[in-house]
């Protein structure tokens, strides 16, 4: 069956950004401060007793630099690629020092909890608002059964169909599921806002590339672009963005194989290597 722009597509860390947008715009409200340690029952996270949770903030699980690992345990390759394993068997522990970068999926899933305790709300409200609020009528972060019809399907690199993940539980880290027209118009309205938030990196990997609240920076002689890659078990996903000519570009694949394709795309249209 052809794509389209109504296909479902599973989002895998393309569901970051839309978290991100939504953390700040309850910021900009005065319901949390981006800055203060985040609230958090270390026995609902089996989480190991640590002073350095003090250093954990909203900003710093935004920026990747929140000390905490990717995934927790040795089940993190397989979470990481989108198997659904059930939730966080294993204890989680800093993997490095607050402050310094280290890309992680499970500090999102902290904040979200977090958020919870913040608000009151449960973890799918929060997330249904963060995809309302963006106008992403299409979108969720839990699987309906109403995109049996629409899903596309995961390929491996061969091209050999895999089963299609279906998650009950809300993920902030990579749960989405969206079409094509919701995620475009998602990036449009980040270029639109042109926020530094998303294009000023808040840390600096190298001379070029950093990372924004919820983005990947790269510097370019044209100025500061924004990107985020999505990286499931059949699909690979990547989203770019250019405030300084106000256009970007959004990249859905369903193959393993994906990986190099949106690379491509994203140097051929906005003249960069995102990493």
């Amino acid at each position: 069956m052809a794509v389209d722009e109504e296909t479902v597509w599973e989002a895998a860390s393309l569901s970051k950004p839309v978290v991100a947008r939504h953390v700040l715009r309850l910021a900009s409200e005065g319901v949390l401060d981006l800055d203060e340690p985040l609230d958090v029952d270390l026995a609902a996270l089996r989480a190991a007793a640590d002073p350095r949770w003090r250093q954990v903030t909203a900003r710093r699980v935004l920026s990747h630099t929140s000390g905490l690992p990717n995934w927790r345990g040795p089940l993190a390759s397989a979470r990481a690629a989108g198997a659904n394993i059930p939730v966080n068997p294993e204890p989680l522990v800093f993997a490095t020092e607050p402050g310094s970068f280290g890309y992680s999926g499970e500090g999102f899933e902290v904040l979200l909890h977090a958020l919870t305790r913040k608000t009151g709300q449960p973890a799918t409200d929060l997330l249904g608002q963060a995809i309302s609020r963006s106008g992403m009528q299409h979108s969720s972060f839990v699987w309906k059964p109403a995109f049996d019809a629409t899903a596309a399907i995961p390929h491996r690199a061969d091209g050999r169909a895999l089963a299609k993940q279906h998650p009950a539980q809300p993920r902030a880290a990579g749960s989405l599921h969206t079409t094509m027209a919701d995620y475009s118009a998602f990036v449009l309205a980040a270029i639109d806002e042109g926020a530094d938030e998303v294009f000023q990196p808040a840390v600096s990997l190298d001379d070029v590339h950093g990372r924004s609240l919820g983005w990947g920076t790269v510097r370019t002689s044209a100025g500061q672009l924004a990107w985020q890659h999505g990286d499931n078990r059949g699909f690979k996903h990547i989203a770019g963005l250019c405030r300084c000519r106000g256009d970007g570009v959004v990249v859905f694949t369903n193959g393993d194989a994906g990986q190099t394709l949106c690379r491509e795309v994203f140097r051929r249209t906005l003249g960069a290597q995102p990493w």
